[in-house]
C-alpha cells in the first residue's frame, strides 16, 4: 500500500515514459491530474476511510487514481470524434478527470461500503412459478 500524494512516476510508467522525464508544465499537469483524481476518489468514501487512506492507500484505489489521471493526460479536451476532411471535432461531456461507474463501485468496495440496492435480471423461465406462471393468473 502507498501513502498520498501519489508520485508522478506511477503515471509516467503507465504512459510508458522514463521515470522523472516529465518536467516543468508537463509535470505540473500530471501532478494536478493525480490530485484531481485523488479528490474524486476521496469524495466517494467516508471521513474515517479518507484519513486512513492518506497513509495506507489500497492498491486497487491507487490503480483507479492513476487510470483517471491517465485518461485526462491522454485526452484533456474530451475528444470523442475527429474527422480530418472538412475538419470536424466532437467533444464529450466527460472531459476532465472522472471516475467511471465501475471505478466508483470498486472504490466503495475497497472502503468496505456495500451497495444498499441491487438488481438482478430474470427471465420468465427462471421464475420459481415456472415459465408460464402468468397464464394461470388470468
Amino acid at each position: 500500500m502507498t501513502a498520498l500524494p501519489l508520485p508522478v512516476s506511477g503515471l509516467e510508467i503507465r504512459l510508458r515514459l522514463p521515470v522523472d522525464s516529465l518536467t516543468g508544465v508537463d509535470k505540473a499537469a500530471a501532478e494536478t491530474y493525480i490530485a484531481d483524481a485523488t479528490a474524486l476518489v476521496m469524495d466517494e468514501v467516508l471521513g474515517e476511510t479518507e484519513a486512513e487512506w492518506t497513509v495506507d492507500l489500497p492498491r486497487t484505489v491507487e490503480l483507479i487514481i492513476y487510470k483517471a489521471a491517465r485518461r485526462e493526460w491522454e485526452n484533456p479536451s474530451g475528444l470523442s470524434q475527429e474527422i480530418s476532411g472538412e475538419h470536424t471535432i466532437t467533444t464529450s461531456a466527460t472531459s476532465g478527470v472522472f471516475l467511471t461507474p465501475l471505478e466508483r463501485q470498486k472504490v466503495r468496495r475497497a472502503a468496505g461500503m456495500q451497495a444498499g440496492f441491487a438488481s438482478v435480471p430474470l427471465t420468465a423461465t427462471q421464475s420459481p412459478l415456472g415459465p408460464n406462471w402468468w397464464r394461470s393468473r388470468w
